[in-house]
């Protein structure tokens, strides 16, 4: 009896023994880690990776659908927006008063292309710009072919600005920016009406800026135009006329 005893404790110390070694192991059993099959958590694991998000981490992201390469099949546009990682980055660095002046301007915004048909997904793309306007996206035939194009807002500060894209080689590529307006909440606010129109120097759609101005608003400070989209009254004056040039692939400037 006294040895069964002895032969039975043996067992259950190697038994926790082997429990606890599995718990503290740092290493998987072996360096192959599986891709996840998932396209949900494939992008998941995409963002998070790029932008070093923990589960402790909070972020806002909205998600597009559409066929945006021109093959038929719908892909993902994907904005996620870090204000909360941008608060506390401030909380941290004791600099609260001063990152709330500029809206916390940083790189909290991005987004993410996904091809529908590979499941490729592209590197994010930043747009440095205040966290506490979401970028705004919006789907167009910018450059006037068969594809979808897009363009985004953002905002510095008083300013909100518009870049556009166009997908290529299943990537987002930039061929254009332009101020939509400047220096809102002030006397000297400044505002343009942007357009598409028909190219005037090839097939290529040109983008043109028309002068413009900001309905009168009242607005109490600059940390509150974050919370304001202003109404745009154009004119006909035209101020800019954007060309596409296909060999540059990005648009060229003409200043009336």
């Amino acid at each position: 009896m006294k040895y069964w005893l002895i032969f039975t404790g043996l067992i259950f110390l190697a038994a926790c023994s082997s429990e606890n070694n599995d718990e503290v192991s740092e290493k998987p059993a072996s360096d192959k880690v599986d891709e996840p099959t998932d396209l949900r958590t494939k992008i998941d694991v995409k963002i998070k990776s790029q932008l070093k998000i923990t589960a402790a981490d909070k972020f806002d992201s909205t998600w597009y659908k559409r066929d945006l390469n021109g093959d038929g099949q719908d892909d993902y546009l994907i904005t996620i927006n870090q204000l909360d990682r941008a608060l506390n980055e401030a909380i941290a660095e004791q600099k609260v008063e001063k990152m709330k002046e500029v809206g916390y301007m940083g790189y909290f915004n991005h987004f993410f292309f996904v091809d529908g048909i590979t499941e490729h997904v592209s590197d994010g793309i930043v747009v440095p710009s205040s966290p506490m306007f979401p970028l705004k996206v919006t789907f167009e035939k910018v450059l006037g072919t068969d594809q979808m194009d897009f363009y985004v807002d953002y905002r510095v500060r008083n300013m909100q600005r518009r870049k556009f894209y166009t997908i290529s080689q299943s990537n987002p590529r930039e061929v254009c920016q332009a101020v939509i307006f400047d220096r809102f909440g002030t006397e000297n606010s400044v505002a343009y009406d942007i357009r598409i129109e028909e190219g005037t120097l090839n097939s290529y759609n040109d983008i043109v800026e028309y002068q413009a101005q900001l309905e009168d608003m009242i607005v109490p400070n600059l940390d509150s135009t974050y919370y304001y989209s202003p109404k745009i009254i154009p004119t006909e004056k035209e101020v800019r006329r954007w060309h596409y040039s296909p060999s540059a692939r990005k648009y060229f400037m003409v200043k009336k």
